[in-house]
């Protein structure tokens, strides 16, 4: 019996679902039902190919990359995942606890093994992350597995989920990474020195930028903030006065906001 195995996008929007649906029974229908569909039943290509498999008369083997694999599907995918499952004429279970990128790809080089031909619905794009389609194609055409990429005219891939974007207050360190406060501390630091002034102190203001910076101290956030503050303002206080430069009392770094 002719074995394919499917990799394929998640998440597709609705029409897409469609379009991809009616190309694979259509390709499928050139073998069925003398064909075994090797699936890992994820939401997307993979239970859209293993139920077209079946209602083709197709044999369904599920191909499970670890034990939590199922709970990390989204979990409107999962009445899908347990009715394909159910279906399965056999299932192969991979020996991972934890449903990671290399385990989705371990399962994929199984699939791709074991099969006479892979399925790819994918858009051909490179993979947004490690064991995505692009990845499972390559693996494929590396192996000598003949590769059949199924885009019909039409499909699109769906948004990839983003994190809310969280904006921090003005000069806050609250929420800031460690560059957002070395560049805002590169800023302050040059309000106090213009370059032409601090041309001889380049290299020894850097550095004290970026201690400063690294150190990630917030505007009046705590004692042990307020007495670094004060190390450091010595320190440059030091450095200023061996390189000629305007000290800490300064008019310019006076109208710094003082801690």
């Amino acid at each position: 019996m002719y074995r394919i195995a499917i990799s394929g996008h998640r998440g597709l929007p609705a029409p897409t679902v469609r379009l991809v649906d009616q190309a694979l029974r259509s390709a499928l229908a050139e073998r069925a039902p003398d064909v075994t569909g090797l699936s890992c039943l994820a939401d997307g290509a993979d239970q859209i190919f293993a139920r077209a498999v079946t209602d083709l008369g197709g044999t369904l083997e599920a191909v499970i990359p670890a034990a939590e694999y199922r709970e990390k599907l989204p979990e409107d995918s999962h009445p899908g995942y347990d009715d394909l499952f159910a279906r399965a004429a056999a299932v192969h279970r991979l020996p991972f606890t934890a449903s990671t990128p290399e385990s989705h790809m371990a399962a994929s080089r199984l699939m791709v093994d074991e099969a006479d031909e892979l399925y790819a619905v994918w858009d051909g794009k490179p993979a947004r992350s490690y064991g995505g389609t692009a990845d499972v194609v390559a693996y494929a055409r590396e192996q000598g597995t003949p590769v059949r990429v199924i885009w019909p005219e039409g499909a699109q891939r769906g948004l990839r989920p983003r994190r809310p974007a969280t904006l921090p207050m003005p000069w806050s360190s609250r929420g800031m990474g460690r560059a957002a406060r070395c560049l805002r501390w590169q800023v302050l630091f040059r309000a106090a020195f213009p370059r032409t002034t601090l041309a001889p102190f380049s290299a020894r203001g850097s550095l004290v930028t970026y201690a400063v910076a690294w150190a990630g101290c917030p505007w009046m956030a705590s004692w042990q903030a307020r007495q670094t503050m004060r190390v450091l303002r010595r320190i440059l206080a030091i450095f200023t006065a061996q390189a000629g430069c305007p000290g800490p009392g300064s008019p310019r770094l006076a109208s710094l906001p003082t801690w």
